[in-house]
């Protein structure tokens, strides 16, 4: 299926990995940093290169069915997307940028481990993405991120030299999502393996402006063709001789590709997953200087944000929202709702928040179009709303002076969007907002009524809880 495969797997393993191309794989969680084993309701195995991957034991668990979900205890992830974010190795003050952040799985772990004098900037190109995206930065408390929506080419331009780790998960041919029902055998086709590989070349070619010298660039892909992942490797290193080396990791050397240094494989009938490359890089002399716009190929052929009904690109919005009246009003709203710890920005109908290692980013960025910093509070409909990331966040962020503790019961009718009866727990206070919590963790907004408190938790952060 795939041209040069025995160089990779010994002709005895063909038929097993064909075999497990077609099963699912085994279901893995990412443990939250600040989470503890005991908090996970099922039982779970180590997964071997990320010591806070897990792998579920039992195939008939539903992972994103259970309370601890929902309060962010974990987060799901295929064990393949572990490689990248061990190869990462996220220090507190890093400047990072995931280039193809969503659906958020790798970005969710960087923005974790960042400290508050670190910053991430999350990017996606494709509009229908973003949702989850914002959805899954929400779960980790934090508000060191911001979120774009741009070309790589047209980033790279604003943020040359300007972080030291870049994470590159291309969009790829999907070899390994064949189990998944996502792709079909077209994926193995060699066109489509070439279209691929021209376009993550470009994308790599804009990772590579914006890293600082000394920086780390980690390059990956859900996809077993050589010439989607290790002869890209290859390329970049060719197109700027002396500039890039590998940064082979020694933990990691029982997936380590044998044909590129620096370069690990994992696969499906191998090791309990869908199966994935990642490689690591680090930037040891600068550049040459840009002679001309990236793409070398002519043309873009990213997917960008396009109505789906004339098939345009949409605009994006420009500079920041003007000022007016209701600024004064969401000032009220977050004075009156809880305490901070960073002063939140108005700005015109939304309030957004941001950690210290932001600031360098925001310099940088907050001018181009579509650049979203956490919204903790928004004018919707003429009236003031805090919004589900101020719910999730941290003690060391925001604190609000009211919070509700629910049962089981009461927290799994809370996260099906429900409202709750606050017969028993009302009170006078100065604002009626409160948060709802479930063993200690934040779940998401209530609002008080006269009969009952009324459900703010977004649609898309719902979950069904499994009886």
């Amino acid at each position: 299926m795939i041209e040069g495969m025995e160089k990779l797997l010994p002709p005895g393993e063909f038929a097993a990995f064909q075999n497990a191309l077609n099963s699912f794989p085994n279901r893995a969680i990412r443990l939250r940093i600040d989470r503890r084993v005991d908090d996970i309701p099922f039982s779970i195995e180590p997964v071997p290169w990320l010591p806070s991957g897990y792998w579920v034991s039992d195939r008939e668990v539903r992972p994103g069915g259970v309370l601890a979900y929902a309060a962010a205890d974990f987060y799901i992830q295929d064990a393949a997307s572990f490689l990248p974010i061990r190869l990462a190795d996220i220090q507190p003050s890093d400047r990072v940028c995931d280039l193809c952040a969503a659906p958020g799985g790798k970005a969710t772990a960087i923005a974790e481990r960042l400290g508050p004098e670190g910053g991430l900037l999350a990017n996606e190109t494709i509009q229908s993405r973003l949702d989850v995206l914002r959805y899954n930065l929400a779960r980790t408390g934090r508000a060191n991120y911001a979120i774009s929506q741009q070309d790589p080419d047209d980033l790279s331009l604003r943020c040359t030299d300007l972080f030291n780790k870049l994470i590159v998960d291309v969009p790829c041919s999907g070899q390994s999502l064949l189990s998944r029902g996502k792709h079909d055998m077209s994926a193995f086709r060699p066109q489509h393996i070439e279209h691929c590989a021209a376009r993550a070349r470009r994308i790599l070619l804009a990772a590579a402006r914006m890293l600082e010298f000394g920086g780390l660039l980690v390059f990956s892909t859900c996809t077993f063709s050589i010439e989607e992942n290790e002869s890209q490797v290859e390329w970049l290193m060719g197109q700027y001789p002396g500039v890039w080396e590998p940064s082979p990791v020694k933990e990691l050397e029982p997936w380590r590709s044998p044909l590129s240094e620096g370069c690990y494989r994992l696969w499906p009938h191998r090791d309990r997953c869908s199966g994935g490359f990642a490689a690591c890089l680090r930037k040891v002399s600068e550049m040459p200087e840009r002679e001309s716009p990236i793409d070398p190929l002519g043309t873009r052929s990213l997917e960008l944000a396009k109505d789906q009904h004339t098939g345009r690109r949409i605009p994006t919005s420009k500079g920041r929202p003007t000022a007016h009246r209701e600024s004064s009003e969401l000032r009220e709203l977050l004075a009156s709702i809880g305490e901070w710890h960073y002063e939140p920005r108005v700005d015109g109908t939304s309030a957004m928040i941001q950690e210290p290692g932001l600031q360098r980013l925001a310099e940088c960025v907050e001018q181009q179009d579509g650049i979203q910093f956490p919204k903790v509070a928004s004018m919707i409909r003429h009236h003031t709303e805090p919004m589900h990331v101020l719910a999730m966040a941290n003690p060391s962020i925001f604190r609000p002076f009211r919070e509700i503790s629910l049962s089981d019961a009461e927290a799994a009718c809370y996260v099906a969007g429900n409202a709750l009866s606050n017969a028993d727990r009302s009170s006078k206070s100065a604002t009626a907002w409160v948060r709802a919590v479930w063993h200690g963790k934040p779940l998401g907004w209530l609002k008080e009524s006269s009969h009952r408190w009324n459900n703010h938790l977004p649609a898309w952060a719902r979950v069904k809880i499994d009886s």
